[in-house]
Order: C-alpha cells, then sequence, then structure tokens
C-alpha cells in the first residue's frame, strides 16, 4: 500500500523556534530573542504564513476529494428535473403545444413535446383462465386498488384482456400502472418471467401483433406499445361482460415469482417535467446580460438566478457576431477551441476556460444568459392527483390530473453520498 506522505508535521512553535535558533549563526549582533523585539515580531508573523501553508498543503478538500472519486470512474450524479405522465379528461380532440405550463400548487410543469389529444380511455378489465373469463374491472385502479392479471406457480392457460372505448390507432401506447413488489430486487437491465403472446380483435378473430414491452413482462410499470396489424372491432367476449376494443397478452410461460397486479391503464398519457423556461436558446433578454468579457483565461462572473438549472451564455460583439458557450461539468476535460464554461452553483459563479481546456472569449463583448430554464429538481417531486391545472386553464377544455407520483427528480449528488457509492 502507498504511504500517504504527511506535509504538515511542524508546529507554529517549532517553526518559530527552529529560526530563532539560527539567528546567532548569521549574526552576533542580534541578542534579544524576546516577543517585544521588532525581529521576532516579523519573525512570528513568517512562521504563522508557513504554518498555514503546510496545513492548507496538506489539507483534502471537497474538491481534491471529488478528483480522486473521479479517478476510480466515481463521478457525481447531476441534477435531473422531475418526469411523469398526466392524463386528460374531457370532450373533443386538439392540440397542445409544447411547453405548455401545468402547475401543481406553486410548483411548474412544462409539456414534453407538442400533443394531440386524441381521447380514448380504458373502460375494462378480464381475466381468463382455463377458458372461463372475470370481470375485474371495479378493482383495477379504483380506490387505489390492483386487480390479479395472472396467477403465480400455475401452468392453467391465463389470458389478461384489456378494453378500450375506441379502436387503438397505429402509434398509440398504454401505460400500466403496475403494484410494485417490495420483496422483489430493484433491477435496471430488462428482465422477464414469463413469455407473452399479445393480440387484438379484429373481424371476429384474434390477430397476433408485435408490442415493444417496458413493464417487463407486467414486472413494473411503463408503457407497452403495440404494432396494430389490421383495424380492432369491438368485442362483447360474454353476456355479462363489458363490450369495448380488446387487446389481450396471453400467457405461453409463466415463471412469475409472484402474482402481477394492474392499477389502471391510459392510452398516451401526456409527459411533463418540473420546469419553467423562461427563455429560448439564442434569446437575448436584457435582464439576462451579466457582464462583459476582458479577454482573460478563466474569467468568472456572478450569476444568482433562484432555481437555475440549465442555461448557455450567448457572446454578442460589437461587429453583431455572436456566439454560443455551453455548459460543462468538468472543463478539463475541454480542448482549447471548446465554447464551453462551468458553473459553481455553491458560489453561484460561471467560469471560462483559460485557452487551454476552453475557450477564452475575446474582450469587450457582453454576455447574456440564454436556454434558461429553471427547476426545483429534487424539491419538485410531487404526490398522485397534485398535478390539476393549466396554468392558463381558459385556453384548454381538459381536465388534467397525474395517477402516479412525480418522483424521480433528484439534486446534485453530495460528495458524501458518493463515497457512500464508493463503499458499496
Amino acid at each position: 500500500m502507498l504511504k500517504v506522505p504527511q506535509l504538515d508535521q511542524v508546529t507554529y512553535e517549532q517553526i518559530k523556534q527552529r529560526a530563532v535558533s539560527r539567528i546567532p549563526a548569521l549574526t552576533g549582533e542580534w541578542t534579544d530573542f524576546n516577543s517585544h523585539d521588532p525581529g521576532i515580531t516579523v519573525l512570528e508573523l513568517y512562521a504563522w504564513l508557513t504554518d498555514m501553508l503546510d496545513y492548507y498543503m496538506d489539507a483534502t478538500g471537497d474538491a481534491h476529494v471529488e478528483k480522486y472519486l473521479k479517478l476510480l470512474g466515481i463521478r457525481p450524479k447531476t441534477a435531473r428535473p422531475a418526469s411523469g405522465y398526466v392524463v386528460l379528461e374531457g370532450a373533443g380532440d386538439g392540440v397542445i403545444p409544447d411547453g405548455t405550463v401545468l402547475l401543481a400548487g406553486d410548483i411548474p410543469f412544462e409539456t414534453k413535446g407538442e400533443y394531440r389529444v386524441e381521447t380514448n380511455r380504458f373502460c375494462a378489465f378480464l381475466r381468463e383462465e382455463d377458458g372461463e373469463l372475470s370481470d375485474l374491472t371495479a378493482f383495477a385502479g379504483v380506490d387505489g386498488d390492483y386487480a390479479e392479471m395472472f396467477r403465480a406457480g400455475t401452468w392453467r392457460s391465463q389470458a389478461a384482456y384489456f378494453g378500450f372505448a375506441k379502436p387503438l390507432q397505429q402509434g398509440d401506447a398504454l401505460y400500466l400502472c403496475v403494484e410494485q413488489n417490495e420483496k422483489r430486487n430493484p433491477f435496471s437491465e430488462p428482465i422477464c418471467l414469463a413469455e407473452l403472446k399479445w393480440q387484438i380483435f379484429t373481424e371476429n378473430e384474434w390477430t397476433d401483433i408485435e408490442v415493444e414491452d417496458d413493464t417487463c413482462g407486467f414486472l413494473r410499470s411503463g408503457f407497452v406499445r403495440p404494432a396494430l396489424a389490421g383495424d380492432m372491432q369491438p368485442l362483447r367476449p360474454g353476456p355479462d361482460l363489458p363490450e369495448a376494443y380488446y387487446i389481450r397478452a396471453v400467457l405461453k410461460e409463466n415463471a412469475y415469482d409472484c402474482s402481477p397486479r394492474l392499477g389502471r391503464a391510459f392510452v398516451n398519457p401526456l409527459p411533463v417535467e418540473q420546469r419553467r423556461t423562461i427563455c429560448r436558446e439564442g434569446e437575448r433578454l436584457e435582464g439576462l446580460r451579466i457582464g462583459v468579457t476582458d479577454g482573460c483565461a478563466g474569467q468568472e462572473l456572478l450569476f444568482d438566478y433562484p432555481d437555475a438549472w440549465k442555461f448557455s451564455l450567448l457572446i454578442c460583439g460589437a461587429d453583431g457576431e455572436t456566439a454560443v458557450y455551453r455548459y460543462r461539468e468538468d472543463l478539463e476535460e475541454a480542448g482549447y477551441e471548446e465554447q464551453v464554461f462551468t458553473y459553481d452553483r455553491s458560489r453561484q459563479m460561471i467560469r471560462f476556460g483559460d485557452g487551454i481546456h476552453g475557450a477564452v472569449p475575446r474582450q469587450k463583448q457582453e454576455i447574456y444568459v440564454t436556454g434558461l430554464v429553471t427547476s426545483l429538481c429534487g424539491a419538485g417531486n410531487i404526490q398522485a392527483g397534485e398535478l390539476r391545472t393549466f396554468e392558463n386553464g381558459e385556453s384548454f377544455p381538459y381536465r388534467i390530473h397525474n395517477p402516479l407520483a412525480i418522483e424521480n427528480g433528484r439534486s446534485r449528488e453530495s460528495l458524501r453520498e458518493m463515497l457512500g457509492r464508493l463503499e458499496q
């Protein structure tokens, strides 16, 4: 094992006594070594300064620890805004533009991408076992309940039927809320404990289709994206069963450790993210002018906008020429020509490159913050049902709510959390 050198090995008194002990060897005229002597006072000052330098050279600050962790392949997890889905209810189709603001109390969320409203709803859930159908619609998602989809540990023929008020269209995505099994270890890589065959009902017969299944065979909540093969037709599977447009999953191989349970299902829920866009990239707002370049390496500027999450810098010359500098977590990874900057959130300080790591902007150019987006990140998570209104409610004739909690936002990983990952 490498021996870690200790640079701060001597105390202030030891440094002072070493210096005083050398005086007789240098001059015989200096005989008063008491503290009132001006020469001793100056010597004590330099002894104190030397002691401080030794201390700081030997100290390991947070910045140093992060560099050491980087050598071990551990980088801080960056801040991330909470994101999830909302469901729209109301009559009529329409278009909701990208960036439409929704509110959960005072917390803003924005829609991700343009959204075409084509209202369709999940209206029936059936379970088939050995050819016998049971209507479990009253349990699927009602008052937070879940309906059992398949029975684990049996080789009986089983299928789960999902019924909708309208036929599904090509490109539709179904979001299925599946009960999380707390006994099962969390997983990130796709796994599957069952083999499923997906079918839709078309013209008096069941037709096999391919699906993209993010739920890993109903092990977690996620999207199921069917590739439709033909037009769906309405079906009433039995005299006392609801008529609907059905898609079903037939269980071909059963290796479930416990029975999967379905809550609610939604057609094309609207994706949202906890953020507020102050200005688009390339826009120049006078209120976001933060200074002028000085042409020096490593120039720093203060930027203390509340909850700033993501932004770039617009550099404007007197000749009308502009350049966009983009954020880089670590300037040491940038080339000398890259137009980048970094931002120390603890000090609220922007810093440009030094000409070796990141380009140095030419002097006397105005600096504007552009593409500014704010977010509460880890403080922007909300519970189910809290996202209820459009900021401009009169513009859209729809009711909205988030059926699931939106709780995947996080702040930048702290040093303590990084060290915890190292210990794991």
